[in-house]
């Protein structure tokens, strides 16, 4: 078991892979109406711009998990999104009630909370769920940042929520959709 992290030297198929298991591992999210091409390439512009860090864990040679995360501090300019919105165009497009659906119920959802980073991400292979590799890659970001980490997870995901809960986050905010821990 190793886990690695992406950065801007990273070669375009662990970005691939990182977004292929993304699209089978978590469903009807904005990433999943994007095709592997288009989410491989926002990993990549979201890393070269040091929005972004991807940490992946893999299993002889097998890419099993990843988790991403996001710089609080780190804003988006108008050239940013406008190239997020070029890259996300067709998925957009294609699946507007998702992309409505999910701001819709982010607006807001961080009001008053603070901390240095975000994890935006955090997906196991199904069948590498529950053999420890969440908690290994979560333990990586916890180790690197010690505290001021926030996430989100589906309000409906109890074991999402009892999982952050488990690792000593704690929650924050919630609404019908969503919900906000911290560490």
């Amino acid at each position: 078991m190793k886990i690695i992290k992406l950065n801007k030297n990273s070669n375009y198929e662990e970005y691939l892979s990182v977004a292929t298991l993304h699209k089978n591992t978590l469903k009807k999210t904005l990433a999943s109406t994007l095709t592997n091409k288009n989410l491989a390439n926002m990993y990549i512009y979201l890393v070269q711009q040091n929005f972004f860090e991807v940490h992946a864990i893999k299993e002889e040679n097998k890419l099993v998990g990843a988790i991403s995360i996001r710089f609080k501090d780190k804003k988006f300019n108008t050239k940013n999104i406008l190239n997020m919105i070029k890259l996300s165009y067709f998925g957009i497009l294609s699946h507007p009630l998702i992309w409505i659906v999910e701001i819709y119920y982010k607006i807001g959802l961080y009001r008053n909370i603070s901390s240095r980073v975000n994890i935006v991400t955090l997906f196991v292979l199904d069948e590498y769920r529950s053999k420890n590799y969440g908690s290994l890659l979560l333990k990586n970001i916890i180790n690197e940042y010690k505290q001021g980490i926030s996430v989100d997870t589906r309000t409906a995901s109890q074991s999402a929520i009892n999982f952050y809960k488990k690792n000593n986050f704690k929650l924050i905010n919630q609404n019908s959709k969503n919900t906000v821990l911290i560490y």
